[in-house]
């Protein structure tokens, strides 16, 4: 299992480098793609982001786990949250849908209006800096 201390991406010899980071960074930099809505990306964002397609894409905690070098536990108190239903392997049966008030539909409305404007936004925003 990896320590905290070691290097989580390594060359193809064992070695580490910080040209891998500075690559990474200047990728992200060229394709406006450093800041994302929860914050600056980093190397280590691949990480995460690997783990997370994998739980979507059903495979084990375990197997995760032991590809990336740390313990199914710690998987599943970083990721549970975000797969309530699916890492449990509890299923519910579903209620029938109830018609939704005239409050709830208006609420929603707004919310994706206010969406789409966040959109078009953010989506002018990438244009100006050439981006999209």
């Amino acid at each position: 299992m990896r320590t905290h201390k070691q290097k989580l991406f390594l060359l193809s010899d064992g070695e580490s480098t910080a040209q891998l980071g500075k690559a990474f960074e200047k990728v992200l930099q060229s394709s406006c793609l450093k800041e994302s809505l929860r914050g600056l990306r980093v190397l280590y964002s691949l990480r995460h982001t690997f783990i997370t397609l994998q739980l979507l894409n059903g495979k084990s905690m375990v197997v995760i786990a032991r590809q990336r070098g740390t313990s199914a536990t710690i998987i599943e108190q970083h990721y549970s949250q975000m797969f309530a239903d699916a890492l449990s392997g509890v299923t519910f049966d579903k209620e029938e849908s109830k018609a939704l008030s005239k409050k709830t539909l208006n609420r929603r409305a707004k919310t994706a209006e206010r969406d789409e404007n966040r959109f078009k936004e953010w989506a002018e925003e990438l244009r100006k800096r050439g981006c999209i």
